[in-house]
């Protein structure tokens, strides 16, 4: 047994963990945007200090119902040099807690799925520890990072389009006063 400094947070009722080194900075009540073709797990997109990032519902993933209302938190995580907004209910606190690893705890090493990590236990009650960069599998990892480079393509063309807009619009207006001078 262990002690590590880990984020809890909570979906529904129940509280998760993620460790501290692998939660890059908590966001509260970003607007993010849909965007087409996106899974389902993918809600959206909004971007941070020029980056575009993914917002991912981690209760599509647990396969639970999405919460009504407009409270959330993400937590951020670098996930193979891709940011990646996990959508949470509340962050609660950064604390220390005892964790177990699941190789230790035989049922769960057997059935559990990849992103727990281990189990800890903080104030009496059992914390299931999420690893975030198996939160997502090859495939799904591989659709957002296509989407998300999509979406910059186009944001990059339409911005040359914009400054190749812009240029024709000076070089008429200067063609404009030329030729007012000359008259």
């Amino acid at each position: 047994m262990a002690v590590y400094n880990h984020v809890l947070f909570h979906i529904d009722n129940e509280v998760y963990a993620v460790d501290v080194a692998d939660a890059g900075s908590i966001e509260k009540n970003v607007s993010y945007h849909d965007m087409p073709g996106m899974p389902s797990f993918m809600k959206g997109v909004f971007e941070l200090r020029n980056e575009l990032i993914p917002v991912i519902s981690i209760r599509e993933i647990f396969n639970r119902k999405e919460k009504s209302g407009s409270e959330y938190e993400l937590v951020l995580s670098d996930i193979n040099g891709q940011t990646i907004a996990y959508l949470v209910d509340h962050v609660d606190s950064i604390v220390p807690m005892e964790v177990f690893e699941t190789d230790k705890i035989p049922l769960l090493h057997h059935n559990s799925q990849e992103y727990i990590k281990r189990i800890g236990n903080y104030k009496d009650s059992i914390v299931v520890v999420l690893d975030l960069s198996k939160m997502l599998n090859n495939e799904q990892f591989a659709e957002i990072t296509s989407i998300i480079s999509e979406k910059k393509k186009k944001d990059q063309e339409a911005l040359i389009a914009a400054k190749i807009a812009e240029q024709k619009r000076k070089e008429e207006e200067d063609k404009r006063k030329q030729m007012e001078e000359q008259d």
